[in-house]
């Protein structure tokens, strides 16, 4: 029965990955509200919820991708016997992040970017080539900085004690080198992720995890009252308050991970995803949708800034994002090349 109820819940990881991105595009739908975003587009018509829900959406989603991304690793790897030799793995996660990075970069991202943003060479080369914020397409340097931390340590990881020390130094390099030095390749951004992809090892790990037995509504509660305890503490400006905000935010990470794990792996025994078309289109097309929907909301939202409300101009901008970057991802699985450039399967 346990085996039956883990082997479920890795086949449900596809729904919850599938679920996670579509929110990662979702919350690029509704950020620009958080006044921030786009320098050179000011925010004409307000709105303090959607500023929030972005800022709440932002603490858990690819956390728990990250998160689902090391329970499968450590199915792969340890009950399946893959990713057994450094090399071959590190050309397959080339394959599958790094290539994908450049073909976007080149062909997507930096020239809109350039045109929207009059980037300079420096700026094109300091985010792009050194990768120290290249727009959406960070999450492809981070994962694969983590993959690789990961396979080398991965068998000091079996202990408890040395994982969580792991994690923990993890975390603080991650914290205190991504204030003091650029961000090259993400390298500190992934230091910052790889706490939770060690903790979704671990839930694939243990199968009697105490995890398993919290009901999904304890984590909602306490993510919540840690994000409120957040809002709350991050416009005092006291180091006090700093320290508090710091690790209250963290700790609202951890559990929002754990959160959109167990909520959606609860969703997707109610939901019959398998048998949705629809969803199975976003689902194999989940990585190569996050790929190229930024750069699609960027014009909807100076095409739409300040004509309609913000509630309808991010559903514009979720929805237009959607269907374009679909349809981008429908033309590119025609071809043998552009699926392969794009990080899919032959």
């Amino acid at each position: 029965m346990k085996n039956h109820k883990n082997d479920k819940m890795l086949d449900n990881c596809y729904f919850v990955k599938t679920v996670l991105m579509l929110l990662v595009v979702f919350y690029h739908s509704i950020l620009f509200w958080g006044g921030s975003w786009i320098d050179n587009q000011p925010v004409i018509f307000k709105s303090k919820f959607l500023s929030i829900l972005a800022v709440w959406l932002n603490t858990f989603h690819i956390y728990g991708f990250t998160l689902v991304s090391g329970y499968i690793f450590q199915y792969l790897k340890y009950e399946k016997d893959k990713y057994q030799k450094f090399f071959p793995f590190i050309v397959n996660k080339v394959k599958r992040l790094l290539v994908p990075y450049v073909f976007v970069a080149i062909i997507w991202v930096i020239p809109i970017s350039y045109v929207l943003f009059s980037y300079t060479s420096k700026d094109i080369i300091l985010k792009y080539v050194l990768c120290t914020g290249p727009s959406q397409l960070w999450f492809l340097w981070m994962l694969f900085d983590v993959f690789c931390f990961v396979w080398i340590i991965s068998n000091w990881l079996k202990n408890d004690f040395i994982a969580i020390f792991i994690s923990c130094v993890s975390w603080l390099i991650g914290y205190v080198c991504g204030t003091l030095f650029p961000n090259i390749f993400c390298i500190w951004t992934a230091f910052n992720y790889l706490p939770f992809f060690i903790l979704g090892m671990k839930l694939r790990e243990k199968k009697k995890f105490f995890f398993y037995k919290v009901p999904i509504i304890l984590f909602v509660f306490i993510q919540l009252l840690l994000f409120a305890v957040y809002q709350l503490t991050s416009s005092n400006g006291t180091i006090i308050y700093k320290l508090v905000n710091l690790i209250v935010l963290y700790n609202d990470h951890i559990f929002g991970a754990l959160m959109s794990f167990f909520a959606l792996q609860w969703l997707a025994t109610k939901v019959d995803w398998k048998n949705s078309k629809l969803f199975v289109i976003f689902s194999k097309y989940s990585m190569t949708i996050y790929l190229f929907h930024q750069q699609i909301i960027y014009f909807t939202i100076i095409w739409i800034n300040g004509k309609v409300n913000p509630y309808v101009h991010s559903f514009v901008n979720f929805v237009v994002a959607l269907v374009l970057s679909s349809f981008i991802c429908i033309l590119l699985m025609k071809f043998k090349v552009t699926r392969i450039l794009v990080g899919e399967k032959k």
